[in-house]
């Protein structure tokens, strides 16, 4: 090369030589051929620059419309044998084109525009030569089909320790629980499969958990269980997890996602529960009484409820065994052991079965040793008593024992005797008593109803626990005869805090000793809060002389003090309230005209007064014309007081339990001494036997002679005296239609 300038100087340097080179072609191969491989969503293609040749660009373009596709390369972990080989080339340095090392391999790597769709993908390539040389290739990519269960071969998990691993058919495994939204299911598809039930195992640790696929369908897959997320890489025919805890005694859900070379997901969901603990068994009652009755060995069997799902559960007597099975649609672990007649349990009684379980981990319960009861037919019965020479049960009191055998035991709710009678004295009759428990087997019923002397059978009525019944055997009826005595009655009784006095025997009526007492007029069955309860007495509101509080009348003493009425008679009450107080609280009444005379002149027939000695009696009477001096005349009240000590009126009462008479009378045994204030004090109402009511008896503003028993009195209904403080009233009871509470406490001595 020879030079000169304009000016004809020429070049001082001598002619040098310019050594070139002819580039005539792109200098990039490709080893694989127009081949990609699909990995992570993306397409990889193998590319290697020639020696000696340099790159200046190296673009990706959609073969069918020219476009621009993102790509970058990379260089090369080595030979690529599968897409797993391709995981972690994304994770490294990408290179420019023009900074390719020479005849080193690389992987260029272009993003798919859909992934699930084919695509041609146009790799053009330009070096360095002037002009540069060019060159474009088409590359042809398939991805694969999404991953499906198909691609699924089985799952193996191997528990802790030397147990053998569980292998699930890929067949086995069920879709994702039905009721999940549609939009959920459209947006993961393939649907998501699921172990049909929890995986028992004897600890909460795997020893491998590992999914067999079809030949490089699944690259990696991630493991989440519990707060653990681990990751693996896919071989060519599955993936594996080596080493996996969780937690114990519960169930712990493991979510395995699969992905695909598209990174498509295939979830896989399994239920875990490591076992640690042993089943814990408790029979369940299969009739009343927590106790398991059968009537026959056939029928006998055995209900347990677990705490856990069993894989066995047997029943064994001596060397012979039969097991059991869950039952169906209880909702809890429930098991049941049929037949036991097998185990050689043979006629009524009680007999002892053993009991083991295993649970489906393979931990042994503790040995149950259960009772099974056979009984085959109902309660034995047999009278407690003497019987005569014909046989019959000989019955002298009023209390009948039955012996009730039955290895069940009877329910004493539901127990009864049917008694057929004839009585001495004529008439046949027929009563249902009930049957108490007493102790043991023994059970009793009451004859009280029943006539003194009679003679019949008794039919005892009772169900064992499975609901064998009695009454229709020969043996169930049994002949009887009665001879009890004639009942005795108390001449006195103290019942709900009333004395009782036995005022007429042959009537066996009862009269309470005193006048009813503000004090036992203020019984909450009645009135309540100052007010009477009992609607029929709402008119009334409350007696006349209480206060609106609910208090009795205070009075004022004849020594200036004054005292609480509660101890004086109730006054100023009408014969309703009267009659409503004695039904509500005892079932009583009030006594009638010719019951109180009757009563009052037991010891002075057709007399004026309970006593005969008249002048003495004028000093045991509260009365106008009472005695200065006397007890009585010392006991008067002035009449009742306000609080202040105001006096209210005059009603000059006696303490309704204060005793006037003299101490002579009493230890004497005088009849009318048992009898308070039959005379005097309050008026009392009593029934008229021509109907209504009347006032008996006088009171303490009446004279003496005023006070006599000897002529009825007038029809009570005068407005003069209508709830009036000279009234008060006592208590009458017969003992035929008495409480029978009352009764039992009347009759004379125990019972027989």
């Amino acid at each position: 090369v020879e030079a000169e300038d304009l000016a004809g100087n020429q070049a001082a340097h001598p002619a040098e030589a310019i050594e070139g080179t002819i580039d005539r072609s792109v200098g990039l191969e490709l080893p694989q051929g127009a081949r990609a491989w699909i990995a992570l969503g993306r397409a990889f293609v193998e590319v290697r620059e020639a020696e000696g040749e340099e790159l200046s660009s190296l673009e990706a373009r959609d073969a069918a419309t020219g476009e621009a596709v993102g790509a970058e390369v990379f260089p090369a972990p080595g030979e690529v044998r599968s897409a797993g080989d391709l995981l972690d080339v994304p994770s490294r340095k990408p290179v420019a084109p023009d900074a390719l090392r020479s005849g080193q391999l690389h992987l260029l790597s272009a993003w798919l525009p859909d992934p699930a769709r084919p695509f041609s993908l146009a790799l053009a390539a330009r070096d360095a030569a002037f002009p540069p040389n060019e060159r474009t290739w088409t590359i042809e990519v398939r991805p694969p089909a999404p991953l499906a269960r198909e691609d699924l071969v089985e799952v193996s998990i191997a528990p802790g320790g030397a147990d053998p691993p569980h292998v699930v058919p890929a067949a086995e495994l069920g879709a994702e629980p039905e009721g999940k939204p549609e939009a959920e299911l459209e947006a993961r598809r393939p649907r998501g499969l699921r172990l049909a039930e929890a995986l028992l195992l004897r600890q909460p640790r795997l020893r491998d958990l590992s999914v067999k696929t079809a030949p490089g369908r699944v690259l990696h897959a991630t493991l989440e269980l519990g707060d653990e997320v681990r990751r693996a890489r896919a071989s060519s025919d599955g993936v594996r997890f080596e080493g996996v805890d969780f937690a114990p005694d519960r169930d712990v859900e493991a979510v395995l996602d699969l992905r695909g070379a598209l990174e498509d997901s295939l979830e896989l969901r399994l239920v875990l529960h490591g076992d640690t603990r042993p089943p814990r068994l408790s029979a369940v009652a299969p009739g009343p009484r927590e106790r398991p009755y059968f009537a026959g060995a056939a029928e006998a069997r055995i209900d347990l409820e677990a705490s856990e799902p069993l894989a066995e559960v047997t029943a064994s007597r001596g060397a012979r065994r039969i097991s059991g099975a869950a039952v169906p649609g209880a909702g809890r672990s429930l098991y049941r052991i049929a037949g036991l007649g097998a185990l050689g349990i043979e006629g009524d009684g009680e007999h002892e079965v053993l009991v083991e379980a295993r649970d489906r981990a393979g931990h042994a319960a503790e040995p149950l040793r259960h009772k099974v009861v056979v009984d085959s037919g109902p309660p034995r019965i047999a009278p407690v008593g003497e019987r005569d020479p014909d046989g019959r049960l000989r019955l002298e009191g009023s209390k009948l024992l039955l012996s009730v055998v039955d290895p069940n035991g009877v329910d004493p709710q539901d127990a009864s005797c049917r008694i057929e009678y004839e009585a001495e004295a004529g008439g046949r009759g027929e009563a249902t008593v009930p049957l108490t428990h007493q102790e043991g087997d023994v059970f009793s019923a009451s004859l009280r109803g029943l006539p003194g002397r009679c003679s019949g059978s008794i039919t005892a009525l009772v169900k064992d626990a499975l609901g064998l019944a009695t009454g229709s055997r020969p043996e169930d009826r049994i002949p009887f005869v009665l001879v009890r005595p004639a009942p005795a009655w108390r001449r006195a009784v103290r019942w709900r805090g009333v004395d009782w006095i036995l005022a007429d025997p042959p009537r066996r009526l009862y009269l309470s000793r005193t006048e009813v007492s503000n004090r036992l007029f203020r019984n909450g069955a009645v009135i309540r809060g100052g007010s009477y309860v009992l609607p029929d007495l709402a008119r009334f509101g409350r007696p006349r002389y209480w206060t609106e509080a609910g208090e009795p009348p205070r009075y004022l003493r004849q020594d200036g003090t004054i005292v609480p009425g509660d101890d004086f008679p109730v006054a100023g009450v009408s014969p309703e309230e009267a009659e409503a107080f004695a039904r509500a609280v005892f079932g009583a009444r009030l006594p009638a005209w010719s019951e109180l005379v009757a009563s009052a002149t037991a010891e002075n027939p057709g007399g004026r007064y309970p006593w005969k000695d008249e002048d003495a009696g004028r000093a045991w009477c509260n009365h106008r014309d009472v005695q200065p001096g006397s007890p009585v005349a010392a006991r008067r009240a002035l009449g009742m007081a306000s609080r202040e000590g105001k006096l209210l009126n005059r009603a000059a009462h006696i303490e309704a339990d204060f005793d006037p008479y003299p101490r002579e009378a009493v230890e004497g045994g005088a009849g009318f001494a048992r009898l308070l204030h039959l005379a005097g004090n309050v008026a009392e109402i009593v029934r008229l036997d021509a109907g209504g009511h009347g006032l008996a008896g006088g009171h303490y503003d009446a004279s003496y002679a005023e006070l006599g028993l000897d002529r009825e009195p007038p029809p009570y209904g005068s407005d003069a005296i209508d709830r009036w403080s000279k009234t008060g009233f006592r208590l009458a009871m017969t003992i035929e239609g008495a409480p029978a509470e009352f009764i039992a406490a009347a009759r004379e001595g125990e019972e027989p």
